[in-house]
């Protein structure tokens, strides 16, 4: 037999069991909850392969990763400008000092101070030409990062000429060699933008290699690819980042769930896709002007800048030429050539320098960007991953709710129930029925029958009353009324 303080701790644990269940759907539907509280409400969350860039370059580095400052002493010690006669500066140097360092660690370097001459002079070359086209805001003032990159590309690739431009040059060689683009040129509001238009006609022009300042080279060009393959690689081109969906890759601060990198790539003289770039930007910028600025306007001067002329209509081209030969970007994110493109896997070009190794053989490019200019564009990518996690919590309540709200009626019920089934046996008299009891007592005593409706509370009822013998009937009568009273 449960007791009545056993029933009475049961009950109460369950009416708790209720307030909790039924409680548990406000955290959920809260704009404070959490990525990390949907997973718990959704278990089928999170729990797709990793594809990030990052994930693939932790295991090319087979998890290692530097801190601090201590890459840097790394790397020029690997660059053999880290010693007692020869040492990298700390702060920004002139061209002078920084071209003297250059030759003294990699005499081999051939560093060209004036590319526009030199250009000149250049005989048409067949394939991929051995250039490498780097620039900087102004060659009078070299920042060591810009010098450990300089160093790496001279000493990996023997026999290249590395052509050092500056916002002056730049601008120069759009007048000499493209004046039809000019008005578009100046239309560029940033020198980001430029320098990413100039890029491409570069490569249009004359071929070789475009790389940013702020690359460090750990693998010779030659061998990045089959260059004996048919036919001949004319464009060479690195998977930056891929996602599952485009809306996690605009979280990200990406234009495209497949993007393609900008700060490294190669190609022919006169490739269609470098080619092409020139006219894609222009129709770009005449459509946001016929438009008044919306783009910019809804996703902030930083992320307009990767569809205007950064990486976003870099990638855009390039799918456009990998679906015109037949093949998907989707299909070449391990690497594979089409026609003439070849295309490398996120590892070659796409992880950050603090994964740099000497064993790592799958990354050919380390980049050391920080994403110190993507103030907007953070801002507006993280309003879309509150607009993404709010709906994500509103399908899963949809799903959620009314299995919560039947559970807590359920637990009600079962509360309710189990409360009577305890309560009722160790409390079967009520107060109206121990009077309703006294009463029939009271009439047995004096010798008369069941209490009649509207008789007086204790008198007996006509049958037999005056009478000091009662008959075997009325006894029988009065045995019955009681069995069915009690």
């Amino acid at each position: 037999m449960v007791t009545t303080e056993a029933c009475r701790l049961l009950w109460l644990l369950l009416v708790l069991g209720c307030f909790s269940c039924s409680g548990s759907v406000k955290p959920c539907s809260t704009a404070a909850s959490n990525s990390r509280q949907l997973k718990s409400v959704w278990p089928f969350s999170g729990q797709r392969p990793a594809i990030r860039t990052g994930a693939k370059c932790n295991k090319a580095s087979m998890g290692h990763v530097w801190r601090g400052d201590s890459i840097y002493e790394e790397l020029q010690e690997f660059l053999r400008v880290n010693g007692p006669l020869l040492h990298l500066p700390r702060e920004v140097t002139d061209i002078t000092t920084a071209t003297t360092i250059m030759q003294l660690a990699a005499p081999d370097i051939q560093l060209v101070l004036d590319p526009l001459l030199y250009l000149k002079v250049l005989p048409e070359p067949s394939g991929i030409p051995k250039l490498v086209h780097m620039t900087v805001k102004d060659k009078r003032q070299v920042a060591p990062h810009q010098l450990l990159s300089m160093l790496s590309w001279g000493r990996f690739n023997k026999g290249y000429a590395l052509l050092l431009y500056d916002d002056a040059d730049i601008e120069q060689y759009m007048q000499q060699f493209y004046p039809a683009f000019m008005p578009t040129f100046h239309q560029l509001k940033t020198a980001v933008e430029k320098s990413d238009a100039w890029r491409y006609h570069v490569l249009c022009g004359h071929g070789g290699i475009y790389t940013d300042t702020d690359t460090i080279c750990a693998r010779p060009f030659s061998e990045w690819t089959n260059f004996n393959s048919t036919p001949e690689p004319g464009l060479l081109v690195g998977i930056e980042d891929r996602f599952y969906t485009q809306e996690e890759a605009e979280e990200a601060t990406y234009v495209h769930k497949t993007q393609i990198t900008q700060w490294t790539m190669a190609s022919k003289r006169a490739h269609p896709v470098v080619c092409r770039m020139g006219g894609a930007i222009k129709a770009f910028v005449e459509q946001e002007a016929a438009d008044g600025g919306r783009i910019e306007q809804q996703m902030g001067h930083d992320a307009s800048i990767l569809l205007r002329t950064g990486p976003g209509i870099w990638s855009r081209e390039v799918h456009s030429y990998l679906q015109q030969m037949g093949s998907q970007p989707e299909d070449l994110v391990e690497g594979g050539q089409v026609t003439d493109a070849v295309v490398l896997p996120q590892a070659a070009f796409g992880c950050n320098f603090r994964y740099w190794s000497v064993e790592n053989t799958e990354s050919y490019v380390y980049h050391m960007y920080n994403n110190s200019w993507k103030v907007d564009h953070f801002r507006v990518a993280d309003f879309k991953k509150q607009q993404r996690h709010s709906k994500q919590r509103q399908h899963a309540m949809r799903l959620v709710y009314p299995l919560l709200i039947i559970m807590s009626a359920c637990c009600g019920v079962l509360a309710a129930v189990y409360a009577g089934l305890c309560w009722l046996p160790a409390h079967s008299g009520t107060r109206f029925g121990a009077r309703k009891k006294r009463r029939a007592l009271q009439a047995i005593a004096v010798g008369g029958s069941s209490p009649r409706k509207g008789s007086p509370r204790g008198s007996p009822s006509r049958l037999g009353s005056g009478s000091s013998s009662i008959t075997l009937s009325s006894r029988l009568q009065q045995q019955h009324w009681k069995e069915r009273q009690l």
